[in-house]
Order: C-alpha cells, then sequence, then structure tokens
C-alpha cells in the first residue's frame, strides 16, 4: 500500500509533530520516503493589509528569502528530531491555498498517504482560530490518496 510515498502537510506547529510519529512509523514499516510539505502564500508576508479583493502586493525578494530560509531550517530540524534515518524529502511551496499545494504535491509524487495533524480543539478556542483540519477540508475531498488527520496529545481548548 504505501510502496510509493508518504506526504505529510505541517504548518510547523506543535499539532503537526503527532502526524510526523504517525508518518515515521509507517515510513519504518513499509520502507516508503516521507515527503515534508510546508505551504504558503506570499502575499500574507505583505506588511501592508490589503482587502479582499483588492491589489495583491507581494514581499520584497529579500524578505521572501529570509523566509524561506527560517522555514527550511525548521523543516530540516523537524527532520532531524523525527525522522531521523528515513528517507525525507524537504518541499516548501508557494500556494494562495495549502489544501491545493498538498493535493498538486500528492499527484506529483504519487503519494499514499497524506498525513495532517490537528488541534483537535472546540468550543470557543475552535471558532476563534478554527481547526487545521477543517481549513484542508478541500485536501480530504480532492486528494488522490486516503488522508489521515491525526489529533494533537496538547489539550483540547
Amino acid at each position: 500500500m504505501f510502496h510509493d510515498h508518504l506526504l505529510v502537510a505541517t504548518d510547523l506547529s506543535p499539532a503537526s509533530l503527532p502526524a510526523l510519529s504517525r508518518a515515521a512509523a509507517l515510513a519504518r514499516l513499509f520502507q516508503a520516503p516521507v515527503h515534508l510539505l510546508y505551504s504558503y502564500d506570499p502575499a500574507l508576508l505583505s506588511p501592508f493589509f490589503l482587502m479582499p479583493g483588492g491589489p495583491t502586493l507581494f514581499p520584497a525578494q529579500d524578505r521572501l528569502d529570509a523566509f524561506e530560509k527560517s522555514i527550511r531550517e525548521q523543516l530540516q530540524k523537524l527532520q532531524e528530531q523525527h525522522l531521523a534515518g528515513l528517507d525525507v524529502r524537504l518541499h516548501l511551496r508557494q500556494d494562495l491555498s495549502p489544501a491545493d499545494a498538498i493535493c498538486t504535491l500528492a499527484r506529483e509524487l504519487p503519494a499514499s498517504l497524506i498525513l495532517v495533524g490537528t488541534h483537535g480543539r472546540t468550543g470557543l478556542a475552535r471558532a476563534f482560530t478554527g481547526s487545521v483540519a477543517e481549513r484542508v477540508v478541500r485536501v480530504v475531498r480532492h486528494a488522490p490518496c486516503p488522508v489521515l488527520t491525526v489529533r494533537s496529545t496538547e489539550s483540547a481548548v
């Protein structure tokens, strides 16, 4: 089943760590490569607040380069701490939608399984912060393979 690739989408939050642990166990069991993906919208790095439907301003290239360098360092740290000894490939994608980036990479690989962490929040905390799984519900609907959401072991607020 997992002879192709495992894709782990991360937002670098603590809630993504259980998905990394699950991916590591599956990768060891099935000798599958792990693809660690971080996707972002470069417009969100702009120092300007833009109204929806208005012009899109992108950050200066040096700011974008510094951001990407920082993200790559964080991905490498996750790899060293949670995926040591495995065949791991890091992916950093610019996309307006993380869900689109996840589905696109899953098709390109092709991925056998997508793993995504979720906070598991309920009530008021969920209303204010949203749920990672809800924000990527398009992944579940449009993914070319199964999607496994892994709840964080953090206290659900």
